[in-house]
């Protein structure tokens, strides 16, 4: 291996440059380390830092002790770190408490970065992996192609074919032999990078120097490895053991904690929806809760700094008496912490990389058993945490939700909005676009602007458009053949999306793309 720099060396002294940039999140500091409630520790953000770049004279102090030599960043040396989106080298990209790029014995370069959520590794084969701070992947990258695992060890894959314009890409669920090796080449890159940190090797970047770079990646590489593919489909029962089915969340709640407070939904009647068919509604005891709550947080474990909001199901979890929905909240807030409710929400830094502080609690509901909670009490659940509610409106249009059997009407639920709204809380809904294919389609775009502009929907509420999935076999299914309805293509579903979107937009709230399937959790 070529020999780096002596600290002798005052030709090479005078000439190193360490690029350096500052943290845009707050630097670990022990000494504001909170003790939380079941004697985990978790790290205090310290002192925040700017986001002001420096050039800092110096050089990468030697890590002797576990046999890596040191090498001084010369300008020839940083141009051969490796490369980021844009054309940046990784060390000049920001949000790394801690971060080291490697050149093994074998001649392979790893860079390593530590976030306050997660570790991030990449290669000088442009892979890049994701763990998270309890050692589990949690993405696989590639320049076309990005691999999702969920805690619940199922994938998918977001891939932009070949002659798709910029921005497009298919999505699907992986095979569990493809996620099997997705799993397998991100742990045995873990493997060689901590390889490189415990014995011979080049530092070729480190922040901020080389001992407290090592210090703080090291335990992360110790428990991904100590999550090879094996072990991973041993925790998959576990999570069956703690969770039923996660079947669909709103988009703002994908990287949320689940806690599921009911089963099934509560009238499943909706003919366009098959997610909880079979499945009885069930409201959970606050024991039981409690259970399921202690053993998601111990399940999780480290993995949880990377959630900052908790979203409560499965469906229509605000649906359950006001008297029992106290008794939950209340649980979760002996355990959590959550902002208080008469003060300003807290920015998301506050939440950014704790293991038990969370933004606050979103869950669904539907219009009309909504009509069962007033004004008031929405407000003393917004007291105990609960934040943001995505409601299920689908159409404005009462002739289109009577056909696709909601229990609802539009008057019910923009009732339920205006009681939310005079809470406090935030609200979003869901519009299906194409739903009720050529019979519906003026009527369905018309009414549902018509809501729109007539709900208590401000700027910051969201509409989530999706486009309409129809499942064989379905309700809906068979609605559409024996009215001998014409299904609108995808290229009509599209537009019908964009002039709902461009409508909405010029009525105040947000227009949001989402799709309205199965979710891996």
């Amino acid at each position: 291996m070529k020999k780096a720099p002596s600290p002798g060396d005052e030709g090479a002294l005078k000439n190193a440059v360490v690029v350096r940039r500052e943290s845009a999140f707050a630097v670990p500091n022990p000494a504001a380390d909170q003790q939380t409630t079941d004697g985990q520790y978790k790290p205090g953000l310290g002192q925040e830092t700017g986001r002001r770049e420096r050039l800092i004279q110096g050089r990468v102090w030697d890590v002797a002790r576990r046999g890596m030599k040191s090498t001084i960043v010369t300008p020839d040396r940083a141009a051969r770190l490796l490369r980021y989106q844009k054309n940046r080298t990784l060390d000049r990209c920001g949000g790394f408490l801690a971060s080291m790029q490697i050149e093994t014995g074998g001649g392979n370069r790893f860079f390593m970065g530590l976030r306050a959520d997660g570790l991030e590794l990449h290669t000088d084969a442009d892979r890049q992996y994701v763990f998270d701070l309890e050692g589990r992947p949690v993405r696989f990258n590639t320049p076309t192609e990005y691999r999702f695992r969920g805690i619940s060890h199922r994938g998918t894959v977001m891939r932009r074919p070949e002659g798709m314009a910029a921005g497009g890409y298919e999505r699907r669920l992986l095979s569990r032999g493809e996620l099997i090796e997705s799993c397998q080449e991100a742990w045995r890159a873990a493997e060689e990078a901590r390889g490189g940190l415990n014995g011979p090797g080049m530092v070729q970047h480190a922040f901020p120097d080389s001992n407290i770079a090592v210090d703080r990646l090291l335990p992360v590489l110790e428990r991904i490895s100590r999550h090879p593919p094996q072990e991973l489909e041993r925790e998959a029962g576990l999570f069956r053991e703690v969770y039923q089915p996660v079947p669909v969340l709103p988009p703002d709640h994908y990287g949320s904690l689940v806690l599921q407070a009911t089963e099934g939904c509560s009238f499943n009647t909706c003919a366009f929806c098959k997610l909880y068919r079979g499945i009885p509604f069930r409201v959970r005891a606050v024991e039981r809760f409690e259970r399921h709550l202690l053993d998601a947080l111990a399940f999780h474990g480290e993995g949880l700094r990377r959630f900052t909001r908790i979203f409560l199901g499965q469906a229509n979890a605000l649906a359950m008496p006001q008297a029992r929905l106290i008794s939950i909240l209340e649980c979760i807030g002996r355990r959590v912490e959550l902002p208080p409710p008469e003060e300003p929400a807290p920015r998301p830094v506050w939440a950014h990389g704790h293991r038990l502080r969370f933004l606050g609690i979103g869950s669904f509901l539907d219009g009309f058993t909504g009509l069962a909670k007033s004004a008031a009490d929405y407000a003393e659940l917004r007291r105990l945490g609960l934040s943001r509610v995505c409601l299920g409106v689908e159409s404005g249009s009462p002739e289109l939700l009577r056909w696709l059997r909601k229990p609802a009407n539009p008057e019910e639920m923009r009732e339920t909005l205006r009681r939310l709204k005079e809470a406090g809380l935030a609200t979003d809904i869901v519009l299906l676009a194409g739903a009720g294919g050529s019979a519906f389609a003026a009527g369905h775009v018309r009414d549902s602007l018509e809501f729109v502009k007539n709900s208590p929907l401000t700027q910051g509420d969201r509409v989530y458009l999706s486009p309409i999935r129809e499942y064989p076999g379905s309700d809906y299914a068979r609605l559409m053949d024996e009215g001998r309805i014409r299904r609108l293509t995808p290229a009509q579903i599209q537009q019908q999306t964009l002039q709902l979107a461009k409508g909405i937009r010029a009525r105040g709230p947000q227009a949001v793309p989402y799709r309205l399937e199965p979710f891996v959790y």
